[in-house]
C-alpha cells in the first residue's frame, strides 16, 4: 500500500523479486547492488533481476520469482506467492519514480517463525538509496555514482513511504 503524503504525483514500478532460501542474497542494505538490482532501481526494469533470480532457481537457492504491478499512490498492489520450509525467505524491490536509484523493498524477510509460518505481517516501505546514480530528489540523476556505493537508507526520506503486508492465505 503506498502512502500518499510526499510521494503523490510519484508511482512506484512493478515490484521485482525472489522467493528464496538463505543460500541466495537477492540484496541488502550495506551491499553492492547487482546488475539486476541497478536495473530495478534506476529505470524500474525486471529484466535482469528476473534472470539472476531464475539463474538462482536453476541452482537450488530460489524457488520462485516475485513479480506484482507497481502504482500511484494512495494506491495498493496485491500478488500471491508461495512459500515453504525450504524457500521461506522473500527479497523483492520497486523503484520509486522518477529518482535517481531509490526503492522500497524486502531483503530476505523471513515468513516462517518459531517453526511456524506467519499469519500477517506488515513491514514499513522504507526508502533505499542503491548507490549506483548519483541524484537527490526526483529527477532521474545524473550520472552513474563512481565507485558505486553500498545500499542504504535513502537521506531524503525520512518516514516509510508506504507498507508491504504478506498475509497467510
Amino acid at each position: 500500500t503506498w502512502a500518499d503524503k510526499a510521494v503523490a504525483g510519484k508511482h512506484f514500478t512493478t515490484l521485482i523479486g525472489a522467493v528464496h532460501s538463505a543460500a541466495l542474497d537477492v540484496w541488502h542494505a550495506g551491499g553492492l547492488a547487482t546488475p539486476g538490482v541497478k536495473q530495478m532501481a534506476e529505470s524500474g526494469g525486471t529484466q535482469t533481476l528476473s534472470a539472476e533470480v531464475q539463474a538462482a532457481i536453476d541452482g537450488g537457492k530460489a524457488l520462485s520469482i516475485v513479480k506484482f504491478n507497481g502504482g500511484s499512490p494512495p494506491a495498493s498492489s496485491m500478488g500471491q506467492i508461495l512459500v515453504n520450509a525450504q524457500f521461506p525467505l522473500v527479497s523483492l524491490g520497486s523503484m520509486m519514480a522518477p529518482t535517481p536509484d531509490n526503492f522500497v523493498g524486502l531483503s530476505s524477510l523471513s515468513l516462517c517463525e518459531n517453526g511456524e509460518f506467519v499469519g500477517k505481517k506488515t513491514i514499513d516501505a522504507v526508502v533505499y538509496d542503491a548507490g549506483t546514480k548519483d541524484g537527490d530528489g526526483f529527477t532521474y540523476g545524473s550520472g552513474p555514482t563512481t565507485p558505486p556505493a553500498s545500499i542504504a537508507l535513502a537521506k531524503q526520506f525520512s518516514t516509510a513511504q508506504g507498507t508491504i503486508t504478506l498475509q497467510k492465505l
